[in-house]
């Protein structure tokens, strides 16, 4: 299952199921240092743009 999940137009469990699935295998295939050293970059990403949120009171 390399190729991305194909997700249905109205977002069921199931889609829900095929990510999480498609998620863990990409995970299997990287290994466990790929796969931290590319969740590092995600996060670095997020915290670099984090002080330009804005706060939303409701």
């Amino acid at each position: 299952m390399s190729n991305k999940p194909k997700i249905s137009d109205k977002f069921t469990i199931e889609d829900i199921h095929r990510i999480r699935e498609w998620n863990y295998e990409q995970r299997l295939l990287l290994g466990k240092d790929e796969y931290n050293k590319k969740l590092n970059e995600i996060v670095a990403e997020i915290m670099k743009d984090l002080p330009k949120a804005k706060l939303l009171s409701i």
